[in-house]
């Protein structure tokens, strides 16, 4: 008696009828979770594609960075050498003054 029962109760229209709704409304839920899962892969691939293009710009920045910083060593080099040259015919000059 207690199985025929639990058999109408499955098979009644009321139960099918809940059983489908719930069904939809995971299908309407699982719908919105894709339609945010490819907005936020579209998201994703906007992001990446500015970091990309931020790292370039980076890149760029710091080449030319590393070549004004090589400019300045050389500058700064030979104008220690300038001194050093101008001090040596300094003293040279000194020298033969003196003698």
């Amino acid at each position: 008696y207690a199985h025929d029962q639990m058999s109408q109760s499955f098979s009644s229209p009321n139960y099918m009828q809940i059983v489908e709704q719930s069904c939809s409304a995971w299908k309407q839920l699982f719908a919105l979770i894709q339609k945010e899962n490819d907005a936020l892969r579209f998201e994703l691939h906007a992001l990446k594609a500015i970091q990309s293009e931020h790292t370039q710009h980076f890149q760029i920045i710091n080449r030319r960075l590393q070549e004004l910083q090589q400019q300045d060593a050389q500058i700064v080099h030979e104008h220690n050498n300038n001194d050093c040259n101008a001090n040596t015919n300094k003293n040279s000059g000194a020298h033969t003054e003196n003698e």
